[in-house]
């Protein structure tokens, strides 16, 4: 009997952090995910059929779910079932993309959107549910990227328009009589 490869999540920017559910860590299925079709359907004025044109795929959200229990997180590197709940946190608090691996089966780059974790009856014992936003499916890019995690940079220059726009909003109060 061939070995289950591991799901792994890597963060591609920032502190380039890195989780491997492997084992007894391993996700549960069914690990949700989805798949649409974006149609626009227009309607003019006299015609007798609509006019319809499909838009390209869209990607649903990826889910997944498992158990953690400080019996099975392997000593060392990931320490207790805890720590491997607050490291999950982490990436859902940076939200950096990341990408989403299973063997050969998924190759996804996503953003962290939630994490819901649960405590069950007994010490170090823990429920969890993991979604993603999917931006891109091997390789193949499905949703538009700019943005995501806005640099330093662009939020600096975001912040000077601000400013700027605050300032001509003032100067042209200031001109007007009251």
């Amino acid at each position: 009997m061939s070995e289950i490869p591991p799901v792994v999540l890597e963060q591609l920017a920032g502190m380039q952090r890195r989780i491997e559910w492997g084992g007894k860590l391993h996700p549960m299925a069914p690990a949700a995910q989805s798949v649409s079709q974006r149609v626009l359907t227009d309607l003019p004025p006299g015609a007798v059929e609509p006019i319809i044109q499909v838009l390209g795929p869209e990607e649903g959200p990826q889910e997944l779910n498992g158990f953690l229990r400080d019996a099975w997180t392997p000593s060392g590197e990931e320490g207790s079932a805890l720590e491997l709940v607050e490291r999950m946190k982490a990436f859902v608090r940076e939200g950096y993309s990341c990408r989403l691996t299973w063997g050969t089966t998924w190759d996804r780059v996503v953003v962290p959107e939630n994490l819901d974790v649960r405590w069950l009856y007994g010490e170090g014992r823990y429920e969890w549910r993991m979604r993603f936003v999917v931006l891109s499916v091997d390789g193949e890019r499905v949703r538009d990227t700019r943005d995501v995690r806005p640099s330093r940079t662009t939020m600096q220059q975001r912040g000077a328009e601000a400013e700027t726009l605050a300032d001509a909003i003032l100067a042209t109060q200031q001109s007007y009589p009251r």
